[in-house]
């Protein structure tokens, strides 16, 4: 019962805070409320961005991943926009035993990114990072199953940040 009166009390302090966000000029950032003078919101403006092709299988799990965050109904017809992306990848030895085997790498990967409008216009740029590690089992089958799963944690995090980015910047109403 103590515990249902502790929480009581922050009911005050939350109604506040909401009321104060109310007159800050808090806006949310997907919804209808999101859309800008133009009555585009935020998800219209992101399904309307073709993603360029990007070099290697792990581009290629990128482009998909970042395809499906940003319009689950694949590249648009007629684009407003173009993403193009450069990616790079690094990987560390972390943990050499005696004999100079590795158990344990970290990889990095880096994505640079250019959003351009239609006329090949270049309006929005930023770099994403990932850094991810995994174990060296010393076994050919297990060492490739590890790899492939860091390179999958690693792009879904890429593909999250630039969603993100990129929702915020076209919620300023580029």
């Amino acid at each position: 019962m103590s515990s249902y009166r502790a929480h009581c009390r922050f009911i005050p302090l939350f109604m506040m805070a909401m009321l104060m966000l109310q007159g800050c000029g808090f806006r949310p950032l997907y919804g209808h409320h999101s859309a800008d003078e133009e009555g585009i919101n935020v998800e219209d403006r992101m399904a309307a961005i073709r993603i360029d092709p990007i070099s290697n299988r792990l581009g290629q799990e990128l482009h998909n991943g970042l395809r499906d965050a940003l319009n689950p109904r694949g590249q648009p017809s007629e684009p407003l926009y173009h993403l193009k992306i450069t990616l790079s990848e690094v990987r560390d030895s972390l943990v050499t035993l005696p004999d100079l085997s590795s158990t344990r790498e970290d990889l990095r990967l880096s994505a640079m990114y250019i959003l351009m409008d239609n006329e090949g216009k270049e309006i929005f740029k930023n770099n994403a990072r990932a850094s991810v590690s995994y174990n060296i089992f010393q076994d050919p089958y297990n060492d490739l199953s590890a790899r492939r799963d860091a390179h999958l944690r690693a792009t879904n995090l890429l593909t999250e940040q630039i969603r993100n980015r990129l929702a915020v910047f076209l919620n300023r109403g580029s």
